[in-house]
C-alpha cells in the first residue's frame, strides 16, 4: 500500500486510469464498438418501432379526419334532406289546411243556403197566416162593427133595429 505523502514523487503517486495515456486507444477502441452497436440496436430496433408507431398515429389521424368529414358531409345530406322533407311537409300541411278550409266554406254556405231556403219559406208561411189572421179579423171587425152600429142605431132609434143591408150600406160608406 503507498502512502501518499505532500512531498511524493510524481512517480508513486497513484493516477486514474481513464486518464492514463496508455489507455486512450483501448478505451478509444471500446468506445467505437459500443457506440457501433448502440448505433446498431437503435438503428435497426429502436428506430423501426418508434417510426411504425409515428406511421399508425399519422395513419389513425388521417383515418380519423376522414371519417369526420365522412360524417361532415352525411349529417349535411341528412340535414339538407330533413329540411326538404320539413318543406314538404310544410306545404302538405298548408294545402291540407286550404282544403279544408275551402270544405269547410263550402259546407257551411250549404248550411247557410238550406236555412235561408228554409227560412223563407217559413216566413212565406208566417207571412200567409199573418194575412189570414189578418183577413179573419177584419171579417170579423166587420161583424163586431155591424153588430156594434146596429146596436147604437137601436138605442138611438128607440129600439128598433135597421135591416143588415142598411147598416152594410152605411159601413161601406165610411171606409
Amino acid at each position: 500500500m503507498a502512502i501518499i505523502t505532500p512531498h511524493a514523487s510524481h512517480d508513486t503517486e497513484t493516477k486514474m486510469p481513464q486518464f492514463d495515456p496508455q489507455y486512450f486507444v483501448s478505451q478509444i477502441f471500446w468506445l467505437c464498438i459500443i457506440f457501433a452497436i448502440f448505433f446498431l440496436v437503435l438503428w435497426r430496433v429502436v428506430l423501426p418501432r418508434i417510426g411504425a408507431v409515428m406511421d399508425a398515429r399519422e395513419n389513425q389521424r388521417i383515418s380519423d379526419l376522414a371519417l369526420a368529414e365522412k360524417a361532415r358531409a352525411d349529417s349535411a345530406e341528412i340535414r339538407q334532406a330533413y329540411e326538404a322533407e320539413l318543406a314538404k311537409t310544410r306545404q302538405s300541411a298548408q294545402e291540407l289546411i286550404q282544403a279544408e278550409n275551402l270544405a269547410l266554406t263550402k259546407k257551411t254556405n250549404q248550411k247557410i243556403e238550406t236555412l235561408e231556403k228554409r227560412l223563407h219559406t217559413e216566413i212565406l208561411a208566417a207571412e200567409k197566416r199573418i194575412e189570414a189572421t189578418h183577413q179573419k179579423a177584419l171579417a170579423e171587425m166587420e161583424v163586431i162593427a155591424r153588430d156594434l152600429t146596429g146596436g147604437v142605431v137601436q138605442k138611438i132609434a128607440g129600439g128598433r133595429r135597421p135591416a143588415i143591408k142598411t147598416i152594410e150600406n152605411a159601413l161601406k160608406h165610411t171606409t
